[in-house]
């Protein structure tokens, strides 16, 4: 970490209960997963907003999205790009999904947050699988929202990148490094890797999510 602080004393994570499959196994192959923090409690201001654990033959949903208290003088505005950016699945339930919903034939969904915290700058992650139950590449995807708890305000990711002492091209220079093959001749751009692909994890380095070959 580099002497930055985490939350007790290692990564505060609500999802080390959410990132299990509806089934109490561990996390998914190819998933960030999250030690136990060493409270291993959530702060009280950080809480599910819409849970949903469901299995049967054909679909698997296991779905936790936050929600903020007020506590922070930003939550509203958190809550509500939250909200605007996982509304297709909160107060949703089994029977509403389907092949045409997911994408997938027998699909399974898990969706699950962690909490990263480096003195007063906070990264509020959620993370999301979709798959076959029936075999598939996955689809990964990463949202990220910056807190910095000394101004009271919400961070661009740009702004967040920078608080961590990171640039747009120091992320998109490793991930040329760690996940683009080098006969691939497709070019990424920082705003492909922003929306979705990249967090900073909890040893506060650029962590990549998305399978660009799977």
């Amino acid at each position: 970490m580099g002497g930055k602080v985490r939350i007790g004393a290692v990564l505060l994570s609500l999802a080390v209960l959410a990132s299990c499959s509806v089934s109490g196994k561990s996390p998914l192959e190819g998933e960030p997963s999250a030690p136990p923090s060493a409270e291993g409690v959530a702060p009280e201001w950080l809480a599910d907003r819409w849970r949903l654990e469901h299995e049967e033959e054909r679909l698997r949903l296991d779905i936790a999205i936050p929600q903020v208290g007020e506590e922070l003088a930003g939550a509203e505005e958190l809550n509500a790009r939250i909200g605007a950016d996982y509304a297709f699945y909160l107060d949703r339930g089994p029977e509403e999904y389907g092949i045409c919903d997911l994408g997938f034939a027998d699909p399974s969904l898990h969706i699950w947050y962690e909490l990263y915290r480096w003195e007063d700058v906070l990264e509020l992650c959620i993370f999301g699988r979709e798959e076959s139950l029936g075999g598939s590449g996955p689809v990964l995807w990463t949202s990220i929202y910056g807190y910095d708890l000394e101004e009271d305000v919400l961070l661009t990711t740009e702004e967040l990148l920078e608080r961590l002492g990171y640039t747009p091209q120091d992320v998109v220079d490793r991930f040329y490094e760690e996940v683009v093959w080098s006969e691939d001749p497709e070019s990424y751009t920082w705003e492909d890797i922003r929306d979705g692909w990249f967090y900073v994890d909890e040893a506060g380095e650029p962590a990549f999510t998305v399978s660009l070959y799977a």
